[in-house]
């Protein structure tokens, strides 16, 4: 390999960007689980690593090739270079339309130009195929929109250029979620959210023994869920009454403070708060502090020895029942579930 291309030999990863596969490789008797990543543009080097690391290590831990990864590009001809003076060597042309389970489309930025016409045909391809599904990170979902794909369908965007992509699609559904898996078109707002995508989409196929190992292999605390939303979005930075808040939040986790009292504290009315929280968390403030309450009643039960009660109380909930359903609303496990998943195998 020369210097300069992207490879990945810490860790579980053991292949080049530019690998190249034998076609005895593709007609192997265990019938590959074919992977085509998309990468029309510049990408997020921690999402692309995310994606090579995820296969990589269920590979090894499966002792199989079972997922088999080839990239694709406008040429074959003309590698991406990316961060660093790192290059991307694709194996196909993504006017090929090449054969694969899943087609992962990832891209940091908006399209530069007006897609051509054979792009558009290509993904609307895929789109159509019954046994293709689509997974759209950072801003690759503009490449699937751009040719007519999911325009009715709930997308979750980064919260940094979602404004951008409201502006250019007012009629789209766009959510503050790590992502959304759906039957045959799934979205994720990247970076380190693109491991819990993605191991959300294997365990379609894997058990969940096969997915925890793959979990600790990344050295993941947990696989979030997508309904967990991303932090703080570009804009919300930028408005300090809903920074105040929510640092208040933050620190009355104990005796939670009412909407009414948060808007005082923060001199808005409620009203006001509530529209910030819509805007830009795309939640409710009380919701919004509910969530924040159970996550640290979570963590609370994964690492310390804590009665559950005592967790209940210490997270501002009044008695054990209402924490019980409240965390059974929220987790699909009551709070005695997950403290007994410490001792078991997940």
């Amino acid at each position: 390999m020369s210097e300069g291309e992207w490879s990945t030999e810490n860790g579980c990863a053991s292949q080049p960007l530019n690998m190249e596969h034998s076609n005895d490789d593709m007609t192997s008797s265990s019938s590959p689980h074919r992977i085509g990543l998309y990468v029309p543009q510049p990408c997020s080097l921690l999402t692309l690593g995310a994606i090579t690391e995820s296969l990589a290590c269920i590979n090894q831990i499966l002792d199989e090739e079972k997922y088999t990864l080839f990239y694709i590009a406008e040429q074959t001809d003309q590698p991406v270079t990316m961060a660093a003076g790192l290059t991307l060597h694709a194996e196909q042309a993504i006017s090929d339309a090449p054969d694969c389970q899943l087609l992962i489309v990832l891209a940091s930025h908006a399209p530069q130009a007006a897609l051509s016409d054979d792009v558009k045909r290509a993904l609307a391809v895929y789109a159509a195929r019954g046994d293709s599904h689509l997974l759209a990170l950072d801003n690759g979902g503009l490449w699937l929109l751009e040719s007519g794909i999911g325009l009715d369908a709930t997308w979750a965007w980064h919260g940094h250029t979602l404004d951008a992509a409201a502006q250019r699609y007012p009629q789209l559904a766009l959510s503050h979620e790590l992502y959304v898996i759906g039957e045959r078109l799934s979205s994720g707002c990247g970076q380190s959210a693109a491991l819990d995508c993605l191991l959300a989409y294997l365990s379609r196929f894997e058990s969940e023994e096969t997915i925890q190992t793959l979990a600790d292999a990344l050295c993941l605390e947990r696989v979030r869920p997508g309904s967990d939303k991303q932090r703080v979005t570009s804009g919300a930075e930028m408005q300090p009454r809903l920074q105040q808040a929510l640092a208040l939040m933050e620190s009355n986790l104990e005796e939670p403070l009412s909407s009414d009292e948060l808007a005082e504290l923060v001199h808005i009315s409620r009203r006001q708060l509530e529209r910030l929280f819509k805007r830009y968390l795309d939640t409710m403030p009380a919701r919004y502090y509910l969530q924040l309450r159970l996550k640290k009643a979570r963590h609370l039960l994964q690492t310390t020895n804590q009665s559950v009660v005592q967790i209940g109380l210490m997270c501002g909930f009044s008695s054990g029942p209402h924490f019980s359903s409240a965390y059974k609303a929220h987790y699909d496990m009551t709070p005695r579930d997950e403290r007994a998943k410490r001792f078991k195998t997940f």
